[in-house]
């Protein structure tokens, strides 16, 4: 079973890669629109989703942690100099 800590590392990276992932795909689908307030609306949400990801990195930062996938998060505890 994994820890707490480990949990709420794997979690923070989904939504971390999920963010990321926005902001490569929502240009995309903006420029590909027909519709122009939709158009509007992929943008708006393409800011928004860089300011999340821009926080997410200030957390992983904080915990002194990488959003980096890894293999063996018992390697890279958070708080450990190994990270």
């Amino acid at each position: 079973m994994r820890s707490m800590e480990e949990l709420f590392y794997a979690l923070l990276q989904d939504v971390y890669f999920a963010e990321k992932q926005l902001v490569k795909t929502l240009p995309k689908l903006a420029k590909n629109s027909a519709n122009e307030k939709l158009q509007e609306a992929f943008i708006n949400h393409y800011d928004e989703t860089e300011e999340q990801v821009a926080r997410l990195e200030k957390v992983f930062e904080a915990i002194g942690l990488t959003a980096a996938r890894l293999t063996k998060i018992s390697d890279h505890r958070i708080g450990s100099s190994r990270c």
